[in-house]
């Protein structure tokens, strides 16, 4: 081989050489949605009562709230194979449709419950 060519066999070799990947590290929860989120199905029922809407797809689950100033989604998805799923994300909007953050749907629909009790 001449010079060239131990060259780029060289720089073939050290492009396959693998570099550790970083661990996964979970995001931080949104502000408002400590209540629920990492949690089971049954702290948001307990929180919110009965959902408007229950769908399973495998082993996911999304719920749905729905009151007068908001609608929450909160999606569950077990953390290992054959867990209890969690709620990993939530999605909020208001009725007409315009953007409001999820915690801040989450208070309303807390306070809304709480007033009618």
């Amino acid at each position: 081989m001449t010079g060239r060519s131990l060259a780029l066999a060289a720089l073939l070799v050290a492009g396959c050489a693998t570099t550790p990947r970083p661990e996964a590290v979970a995001p931080p929860v949104p502000p408002g949605l400590e209540a629920v989120l990492e949690k089971g199905v049954d702290v948001a029922v307990q929180l919110l009562g009965p959902s408007a809407l229950d769908r399973r797809e495998g082993e996911a689950r999304h719920l749905q709230f729905a009151g007068a100033g908001c609608v929450l989604d909160l999606f569950y998805y077990p953390p290992a194979a054959g867990q209890v799923p969690v709620a990993t994300h939530a999605a909020a909007r208001r009725p007409d449709g315009s953007a409001i953050a999820p915690g801040d749907c989450l208070r309303l629909l807390e306070s809304a419950r709480g007033s009618a009790r």
